[in-house]
């Protein structure tokens, strides 16, 4: 079975705001290409490994310099997704796969070190000028009947995806603003239809843009 090529944080680019990686880790993990087919080696040859963690952090050091404890960082990532997402990543390169690898262990890994989902030069260039908060509602607004957060997130980050030409990770983002609308702490006043409306956008800024603006990596206004 091609599990050995698990998708883990494809095309996720990279900015601090965690402890784990230092600034010259990430500066040798910039191109996402790259760490892409990087992380998917390591994870393929750390499979029945007695400790794939560490075998995983190994493996990132040697492919790209990073230290410890950043590289156990994407060894928690690898073993969240073989935990959470065995089911979706029987075809280990599918969308299927990497949308579930980032509803269930993207936030993990953001917060162990410090990667963000449209940090790189082509998202932001991409999302360069637009109101953050339209870009999720235009796709949102189509997302709001899914049966449950893991369906919002992913109907948001294709739609995203697609409408944008935004890495799949960056869209993920704007998915989770929708579990957090939909299923979260705003479904009293984003759901049933009301996505478009100032009370959900208002309870999203109070309550679910700080995690939203810390997975974009980027400011929750227009970008300057």
């Amino acid at each position: 079975m091609k599990r050995a090529t698990l998708i883990i944080v494809t095309a996720l680019a990279l900015q601090v705001y965690a402890d784990a990686c230092s600034s010259d880790d990430l500066g040798r993990l910039q191109d996402p290409d790259a760490l892409q087919s990087g992380l998917q080696g390591c994870s393929g040859s750390c499979l029945i490994s007695f400790n794939r963690k560490k075998c995983v952090s190994q493996c990132m050091n040697k492919k790209f310099g990073v230290s410890e404890g950043c590289g156990n960082c994407f060894g928690d990532n690898v073993q969240c997704t073989l935990g959470s997402c065995l089911g979706r990543c029987l075809n280990p390169g599918s969308e299927s796969c990497l949308l579930c690898s980032l509803d269930k262990c993207g936030t993990g890994l953001q917060q162990c070190s410090g990667v963000s989902g449209c940090g790189n030069s082509k998202d932001r260039g991409l999302l360069q000028g637009a109101d953050l908060a339209q870009v999720w509602t235009d796709c949102a607004k189509n997302c709001q009947g899914k049966s449950s957060d893991s369906e919002a997130h992913d109907c948001t980050a294709q739609c995203i995806h697609s409408n944008r030409q935004t890495s799949m990770a960056c869209g993920g983002c704007f998915g989770e603003r929708s579990k957090c609308a939909f299923f979260g702490s705003c479904s009293g006043q984003c759901g049933n239809g009301q996505a478009e409306s100032a009370d959900c956008q208002s309870c999203l800024s109070s309550n679910c843009d700080a995690r939203f603006n810390q997975c974009t990596g980027l400011s929750q206004n227009t970008l300057a």
